[in-house]
């Protein structure tokens, strides 16, 4: 079939540490997502992709680039502000071909909320930002609004992919969700000062009572270290009074952890139905492609790693010490660089006509089609990947 003459739009929908099954469609055994479920149901789920280093600011700089942070240069979470407004950007490339394109959310790659180039229109908040009220930097301007993040970014991506326009576009659409409130100072710190997790008010509640199943590969951090003994550090530094603050304030290994976070991805569920209600509305659905991914996993127990450190198999479970600390970056928190996180957050496309899906952390995949080119890329297919940030399906190719 020929391939549509018009340039897709295109969505990008990044969520903050969201591991490889905290969406319906990847298996979590009570959170329901049914339209980010969509995506992976009508397109393709790449099972085996993996993003180039499981740490937010280093990840989210290749996201843009296409590059390893060994070349992109932004290699942990210190605030990198200047480097940040020099890298690659491949929305640089998108201007120079005539799309409008828009920021929207978390940037992450320097603490400033500062325009950067390569966006027509321009939504951030410094640093990690507040989930409750938060200060929002918009095309410049920055200032205070009420209410909850998750919703604030939706309405303002809403509002941008609804503008009359005869080019089109691209909307990277960055949440918050699903990382804690916190501050994160310029020497990549990260002091525990907001309320942890926090779902929207109308979500509060949700899931209260449920239960997530440890994956076999659970265990303890001493069954752990039998195999790998380079943990013993690692799982001893979680333990100093710093690295315990960090825990106790997350609730980590919690059953409560992992409902709040599977709470506060209501909202961005909900944002992402109102974002295919719109393009089904304006007629250009199958002429948008849309990504939808984590910026890195998470773990809940598995060999011992993770911020949710203890077996989730109880509720309130109180043995949360089988973690370390969250970010490599971390180092007042925690001494050293310990970058142990899951490896398997979701990404998911939705291509013209069709969608993908993968669940990845440190391997990236990059399958593309138009229109009908590529069927073998639609109906809730899996399929391949790559494991180069640069690197296209070859059978997905168009």
């Amino acid at each position: 079939m020929a391939r549509s003459r018009r340039r897709p739009d295109l969505i990008v929908i990044l969520i903050d540490d969201l591991r490889f099954d905290e969406v319906g469609f990847c298996g979590h055994p009570y959170l329901k997502t049914p339209h980010i479920d969509r995506i992976g149901r009508e397109g393709v789920c790449f099972e085996n992709a993996f993003h180039t280093t499981p740490l937010c600011s280093p990840n989210r700089a290749s996201i843009v680039t296409g590059q390893y942070a060994s070349r992109h240069g932004v290699i942990d979470n210190v605030a990198r502000d200047a480097l940040s407004h020099r890298l690659p950007n491949y929305h640089l490339i998108l201007q120079r071909l005539g799309y409008e394109t828009a920021h929207v959310g978390k940037w992450h790659m320097g603490n400033s909320a500062d325009p950067r180039p390569g966006y027509d229109h321009w939504v951030s908040f410094p640093g990690h930002g507040a989930i409750v009220d938060p200060v929002l930097n918009e095309n410049g301007v920055q200032s205070k609004h009420t209410g909850y993040i998750t919703d604030l970014l939706n309405e303002r991506a809403l509002a941008f992919v609804e503008r009359p326009r005869d080019r089109p576009y691209a909307l990277f659409l960055a949440h918050k969700a699903v990382h804690p409130d916190a501050f994160q100072a310029p020497d990549g710190t990260l002091d525990p000062r907001g309320a942890g997790y926090i779902p929207a008010e109308r979500h509060k509640d949700l899931y209260r009572g449920e239960t997530f199943a440890p994956r076999p590969n659970v265990m303890a951090p001493g069954d752990a270290v039998k195999a790998k003994p380079a943990f013993a550090e690692a799982f001893g530094l979680r333990e100093a009074p710093a690295g315990r603050k960090v825990m106790d304030w997350i609730q980590s290994g919690s059953q409560e952890e992992i409902r709040l976070r599977a709470a506060m991805m209501a909202s961005v569920d909900e944002g992402v139905g109102q974002l295919f209600e719109a393009l089904e509305r304006r007629g250009t659905l199958d002429d948008t492609l849309i990504l939808f991914l984590g910026d890195n996993g998470y773990f809940f127990g598995e060999h011992g790693l993770g911020p949710s450190g203890a077996s989730p198999t109880r509720k309130g479970s109180a043995r949360r010490s089988w973690s370390v600390t969250r970010d490599a970056s971390s180092r007042g928190a925690l001494p050293g660089r310990w970058c142990w996180r899951s490896t398997s957050p979701p990404r998911w496309w939705r291509w013209p006509a069709g969608a993908r899906a993968t669940w990845s952390g440190c391997r990236v995949a990059r399958c593309c089609r138009w229109g009908a080119a590529a069927p073998a890329c639609r109906g809730g297919a899996r399929s391949c990947a790559s494991t180069s940030p640069r690197t296209r399906c070859p059978g997905c190719t168009a």
